[in-house]
């Protein structure tokens, strides 16, 4: 059985502390201007969450066959969350730097990785499509409904921080943080991307 505390967990979420945050930036998102100049972004997004999720389940299907989850769709998939994942520290003003359009990994502050696993085990991804799978993630869901509830808080006092501090908190983007990389966690379990179960200690 897999020991959650005996290696690192294959994805992870990270974000790079930033000292200062703009304070004109902090009220331009709370007016809410800042959402506009993010629009195209949005667009873009729609078309590639929309190819993901069709990636998603067939990736599923692509290991009940094969053994083997298709690299292209797990690049395609973990792109999805790390470009997600820059614009949430921006909406949030974690920082200031606007968000690089595309799925790679580029020079900013948060990023997103995912070590390729080599196979995956069939019975699970029929146990996912069962779906057994998701009952054994109940307990990661009601953790994670927690951890929501408390980054959504923390994101928008961080917010009044920056406006009236010009530096975003960092007790507050650690659960933010903390928040987005256990929702990665689970949802690379649950597409079968990985066979280890997430661990409910999400320190590392």
């Amino acid at each position: 059985m897999f020991n959650p505390h005996s290696m690192a967990y294959p994805a992870n979420a990270t974000f790079e502390h930033q000292s200062t945050s703009s304070r004109l930036w902090a009220l331009l998102t709370l007016i809410p201007i800042k959402h506009i100049i993010l629009i195209p972004h949005m667009f873009v997004l729609f078309f590639v969450g929309i190819a993901a999720g069709f990636c998603a389940i067939i990736g599923v299907f692509a290991v009940l066959f094969t053994g083997k989850y298709p690299q292209s769709f797990e690049n395609l998939i973990m792109g999805l969350y790390r470009w997600q994942w820059r614009l949430m520290t921006y909406v949030f003003c974690m920082q200031d730097k606007y968000p690089a359009f595309g799925l790679k990994e580029v020079d900013d502050p948060s990023n997103v990785t995912f070590e390729h696993q080599a196979t995956s085990s069939r019975l699970w991804a029929l146990l996912t499509l069962i779906p057994i799978k998701g009952i054994l993630l109940i307990p990661h869901m009601a953790v994670l409904f927690v951890m929501s509830i408390i980054a959504c808080v923390a994101a928008f006092l961080g917010l009044f921080a920056v406006l009236f501090t010009g530096k975003y908190p960092q007790s507050f983007e650690n659960a933010i943080v903390t928040m987005f990389k256990y929702q990665t966690r689970v949802n690379v379990y649950y597409l079968c991307m990985t066979d280890k179960y997430p661990p409910i200690s999400w320190k590392e």
